[in-house]
């Protein structure tokens, strides 16, 4: 499943830190379901889950699956 923030578009990898509206932002872990998934954020130095939105038929990535992380 390829990630996605949805604010600025960057191709989010898991280990690496990202700049959105919250800050520097880490993706530590992503659960998967086949419809769902959520992910662990590292955001300063706090923790939480929060649920990712999972397209299939989005026009950029037509037939993939792609979670959108909220911004």
């Amino acid at each position: 499943m390829k990630i996605i923030d949805a604010n600025t578009g960057h191709h989010v990898k898991i280990g690496e830190p990202f700049d959105n509206i919250d800050g520097t932002v880490t993706v530590l872990q992503v659960e998967e379901g086949w419809l769902t998934a959520r992910a662990l954020f590292l955001v300063g130095d706090r923790k939480h889950w929060a649920p990712l939105i999972v397209r299939f038929l989005h026009p950029g990535f037509m037939f993939q699956k792609v979670g959108f992380v909220n911004s």
